[in-house]
């Protein structure tokens, strides 16, 4: 496989251009072998393998040491049934709705903002597909003809800072229809068809012929990418295969126990695959690195993205009876499963593996809801480090802004640069903008980003750039905003990271 960097926090905001396949035995793409033997070194356990021993890793975890996960809930959003696709950014959600207009692409806040996503008006019936976030905050997405008749072709990159969208046509040499594409740290968009592919620079706007080859429609269609290079994953019966676009070079990189139902990632960003009852992990060699035993007709499989533990994965167990299946999450360090709510899907927050959406269907109502988990005990209320004290410092209302929580940072961020600038400590100030990026039980974190004219204060230190002028242009500080019985209050814990 190839090599990977350890985990990823925001892994759509650090895509790393790595092109070198290790540890796999290629093979000519229009052909895969699905079995047998490969000349060399074999790329992973080949049918007559031992079964890796057994032990705690591979055993189920006991019923003994089931337990409930309880959680408290951050936030509630309705949603419209048969939502999916979920993706988060900072205030920012991502969804689609099957069979709607434009396949009911969506994008949304969590204060009640919608935000339109443009698409081609030379279309009968646009189609946009394969969205994801880049660098800067921005979705990018593809916008084609649905019936598959006109060659209008145009990679949009929405920018939620500014609520307009830039639309790249995209116009190749010969009839090419891109299916997927890939956002290298260069800038460019890497589109894969079923006959090749081609690389387009998003700020040159250039097209260039990457390499040509074929692909069977199927496997383009269910391929995935690897989390941070430009390689598709897929399978086939119990085969791991990767395709590189940019080479047209299909490899077989793993065979592995079973049929393989699932691919995903584990925190290091190696390989896993789920067969009926055993989960695969595989190291960047290609080989078997670790292995657990979940239940047969386990789905949906997810690593929990936990800082201190990366032997925990969740996955989806179907019901006994009717009803949504049930979110289990396997701690196989400390031999403990947690059982959650109900829930169609989910997607986990970035932040530690604390909090994780959820989303379920009661007849005609849907709900997103994120939960902060309680692994070991129900959140306390945090001591709030006030600058002054709880009577003195500046305080909002809870339905300040009619309850906007960037509304409510950025003002109380206003009125604690105001005290500044009384106390002496700044003379000037500007307010360039404010970000919401994540809650917590009593309390939410925002990003500020400003600039100051310093007084008898030191405005110089930790970010910034000094201007001839004085001004310290372009400072960034992650504040937190506490909930202080029924107001809001600023903390004086600021930070220049999360």
């Amino acid at each position: 496989m190839g090599k990977v960097p350890a985990l990823l926090r925001l892994s759509a905001l650090l895509l790393v251009l790595l092109l070198v396949v290790v540890g796999c035995s290629s093979i000519p793409p229009a052909e895969p072998e699905p079995e047998g033997d490969l000349p060399g070194e074999e790329p992973g356990s080949q049918e007559g393998d031992p079964a890796p021993e057994p032990g705690k890793k591979t055993d189920p975890v006991q019923a003994a040491r089931d337990r409930v996960l309880a959680a408290t809930d951050l936030r509630v959003l309705a949603l419209e049934p048969t939502a999916g696709g979920f993706s988060v950014y900072q205030q920012y959600l991502y969804y689609w709705l099957p069979g709607a207009p434009s396949n009911g692409h969506r994008l949304v806040d969590f204060f009640g903002g919608d935000y339109p996503l443009p698409h081609l008006h030379t279309l009968e019936v646009p189609y946009l597909e394969k969205a994801t976030w880049g660098l800067g905050g921005k979705l990018y997405y593809l916008c084609r003809d649905a019936l598959d008749e006109a060659e209008d072709f145009a990679l949009f990159a929405y920018d939620t800072a500014t609520g307009k969208a830039v639309e790249h046509r995209l116009i190749f040499p010969q009839p090419f229809r891109p299916r997927q594409f890939f956002l290298t740290q260069e800038g460019e968009a890497l589109l894969v068809g079923e006959t090749g592919a081609y690389l387009y620079n998003l700020a040159a706007k250039t097209m260039k012929k990457a390499a040509d080859f074929s692909l069977e429609p199927d496997i383009l269609a269910r391929a995935t990418w690897y989390p941070d290079e430009p390689l598709l994953s897929y399978s086939q019966g119990d085969q791991l295969y990767s395709f590189d676009p940019l080479r047209g070079e299909t490899t077989l990189c793993y065979s592995a126990q079973g049929t393989i139902k699932e691919i995903f990632w584990d925190p290091s960003g190696f390989p896993a695959l789920l067969s009926p009852g055993l989960v695969e992990v595989l190291s960047e060699e290609g080989k078997l690195r670790k292995s657990y035993a979940v239940p047969a007709d386990a789905h949906s499989l997810a690593w929990v993205p936990d800082w201190f533990s990366e032997e925990k994965i969740s996955y989806l167990l179907p019901a006994p009876q009717e009803g949504l299946p049930q979110l289990i999450v396997a701690d196989f360090g400390q031999g403990i499963t947690y059982t959650y709510r109900s829930c169609s899907s989910y997607l986990w927050d970035w932040e530690g593996g604390t909090k994780v959406w959820t989303y379920s269907e009661d007849g005609e109502k849907a709900a997103l809801t994120l939960g902060w988990l309680h692994w070991d005990q129900a959140p306390q209320v945090p001591a709030i480090p006030y600058y002054q004290s709880r009577e003195e410092d500046p305080r909002l209302p809870l339905d300040y802004g009619k309850g906007n929580l960037l509304k409510i940072a950025t003002e109380l961020f206003r009125l604690r640069l105001e005290e500044f600038k009384k106390q002496g400590s700044l003379s000037k100030y500007t307010i360039e903008g404010v970000d919401f990026w994540g809650d917590a039980p009593w309390s939410y974190l925002a990003a500020a980003k400003y600039s100051v004219l310093p007084g008898d204060g030191d405005w110089v230190s930790g970010n910034g750039e000094l201007g001839e002028d004085g001004w310290v242009r372009h400072k960034y500080n992650f504040i937190r905003i506490y909930q202080d019985g029924e107001y809001y209050v600023l903390g004086s814990n600021w930070a220049t990271s999360p």
